[in-house]
């Protein structure tokens, strides 16, 4: 006691007065227009779970979109769920959480998404609205009450397409494709979000500004750069090979096509294309053989030019890029597939795959898939693993931190992992929120009380000690304080708190 006693005193002399907690955004798939799934501020373990939010009303599971992925604008976290009336599908709904507490703002009911697949939300933040495509139309919601601000219809469906918002336009542009697996006519919308101007935007929110037919499309999220806007397809309006274009989303017509790189050989994209430092990446889903039947392409993003094409699996999710490394999350149970995460290092003019968490395990390790989107945080990697019994289409059933300055055939390759979540998380401000199949969990690491970091810091002291003067801490607080793992929050979880924060 004359210990805890000792160390309570020490952490008390600082000040009590409690400072706001800034939770970040992460605002787009992936958590930007360019996909790069590249976060900072990332929680460095898993071992404090501040909410979970799985009813609505009480009483009501809410039925998440299983592979979807939040995102996180001004403290609220969007996620896309289905909505039922009399125990029957009829409808998509947006719901908006506190990113504090887990409490539900809002929900939003929006058409039923076409044969049952998934989408994420996107942030238009300069109008402070939240876009959603599902059923046949893109909608705009008011990112704090939820109203409906504007739905644009498409010419045909949309499936498992996210749109992409262009932050840096003025006037604001989002860009979106719908769904034509068969035919031809599958296309890419540039949609107007600003109010209208006679001269300098002569467009209503939501019209289409312009509209490029693609060809055979499926999955195709677009990413965008610096005016471009780049976006894959399962294939051209002839031929069977996936094709990646490029388009000056302020050119006129007949110049607005900067370029197009056609695989050479039949098979297509059908999932996000990224960019990172001058490059677009795509990975295509080949629907016959096994193993790495597929490739991973890397493109001049001026030139269209391919800098390599290196044999991948099978996949729908975009590369996370890390300098000279690549990693992909792909595969799926069954097929001749299983689902893994590959690491690729790219040497310039041409890339090799360093290793295969299936593989270099002989099995052992089932993690990723191919419609999981990891993220990349300083060094550590978070997978998710997909459902291997039931539905493919069902949250991921567990999230994985691994290292990946190491292979997996090493010891501490997996970091930290925590059964039921996993789906493509969101990670901003020192939290995690992820899908699981109990619902949407917020995750951070135990002690990082304000939440500015992912780690613990003289920061946290204020935080820690006003909680801990509070006398009734929340459900939260108690989560990140308590060391002893009592499920409370007291004196005796100071020597803990010192530790995460001293070292021992």
């Amino acid at each position: 006691m004359k210990t805890t006693g000792f160390l309570a005193a020490a952490i008390l002399i600082v000040a009590a007065n409690r400072q706001g907690i800034a939770f970040g955004d992460w605002p787009q798939f992936a958590g930007g227009a360019g996909h790069t799934a590249v976060a900072t501020d990332a929680p460095d373990d898993l071992t404090a779970i501040l909410w979970l939010a799985g009813e609505s009303p009480p009483g009501t599971p809410i039925v998440f979109e299983g592979p979807s992925s939040p995102v996180v604008f001004e403290d609220r976290v969007f996620v896309n769920a289905r909505h039922f009336t009399d125990a029957v599908y009829t409808h998509n709904k947006l719901i908006a959480f506190e990113a504090g507490s887990g409490q539900v703002l809002w929900e939003t009911i929006v058409d039923k998404t076409v044969f049952d697949f998934w989408f994420s939300p996107v942030v238009d933040a300069a109008n402070g609205a939240v876009l959603l495509g599902t059923g046949g139309s893109l909608h705009s919601l008011d990112a704090v009450g939820g109203g409906i601000n504007w739905s644009t219809p498409l010419d045909q469906g949309i499936v498992n397409a996210t749109a992409v918002v262009a932050q840096d336009l003025t006037p604001g542009r989002a860009f979106m494709t719908d769904y034509d697996p068969f035919g031809s006519a599958g296309s890419l919308y540039c949609i107007n979000t600003s109010d209208f101007e006679s001269a300098a935007n002569p467009y209503q929110p939501g019209d289409v500004v312009w509209r490029e037919t693609l060809g055979n499309t499926s999955g195709n999220t677009p990413a965008y750069h610096d005016g471009t806007v780049y976006v894959a397809a399962v294939a051209g309006p002839v031929g069977m090979n996936g094709r990646v274009y490029a388009f000056d989303v302020d050119a006129p017509e007949p110049t607005r096509l900067l370029w197009m790189y056609e695989l050479p050989v039949a098979q297509g994209f059908f999932g996000v294309v990224g960019y990172a430092a001058g490059f677009v990446y795509a990975a295509s889903y080949n629907f016959d053989g096994s193993g790495d039947n597929s490739f991973l392409v890397k493109l001049d993003a001026l030139t269209g030019d391919a800098a390599w094409i290196v044999p991948c699996e099978r996949t729908l999710s975009a590369p996370v890029v890390d300098g000279d490394r690549i990693y992909l999350a792909a595969g799926i149970p069954g097929f001749g597939s299983v689902p893994k995460v590959q690491a690729f290092r790219d040497d310039g003019s041409s890339a090799v795959k360093i290793w295969d968490t299936w593989n270099d395990t002989a099995g052992a390790l089932l993690v990723g898939g191919w419609t999981h989107q990891p993220v990349l945080a300083d060094g550590i990697l978070f997978a998710g693993a997909i459902p291997t019994a039931g539905s493919f289409f069902a949250p991921y059933t567990d999230l994985y931190l691994l290292d990946v300055s190491k292979t997996p055939a090493d010891a501490g390759f997996i970091v930290d992992h925590l059964p039921d979540m996993g789906s493509s998380p969101a990670i901003c401000g020192g939290r995690l929120y992820t899908i699981g199949q109990a619902g949407l969990h917020a995750v951070a690491a135990r002690g990082d009380f304000c939440g500015a970091d992912g780690t613990v810091n003289g920061l946290d002291v204020q935080c820690f000690t006003a909680a801990l003067l509070s006398g009734s801490p929340s459900e939260a607080e108690i989560a990140l304080g308590d060391f002893n793992d009592d499920a409370m929050l007291s004196l005796d979880d100071v020597p803990g708190f010192l530790t995460r924060l001293l070292g021992p």
